[in-house]
């Protein structure tokens, strides 16, 4: 498989978890309030971006907020 393939096969994953979670956000919403969803996968470069994309996309501006600014000073 070319590094192409591989990176849109890795990336249509990503969409596809970040799916699972926002149809989980939206069936148990009263559950999940306060918690901050997002999707990790640490064998990659780009896992700190992929983590800051799916927890803007799935959370609302309170948590992911933070969630972004993890590591800011």
């Amino acid at each position: 498989m070319p590094d192409d393939d591989a990176d849109d096969w890795f990336e249509e994953h990503i969409d596809v978890l970040i799916a699972a979670l926002a149809a989980l956000r939206e069936e148990r919403a009263d559950a999940l309030h306060g918690v901050t969803l997002f999707v990790s996968v640490t064998d990659r470069d780009a896992s700190e971006s992929n983590e800051n994309r799916s927890a803007a996309e799935l959370n609302p501006p309170e948590l992911s907020g933070l969630f972004l600014a993890r590591y800011a000073g």
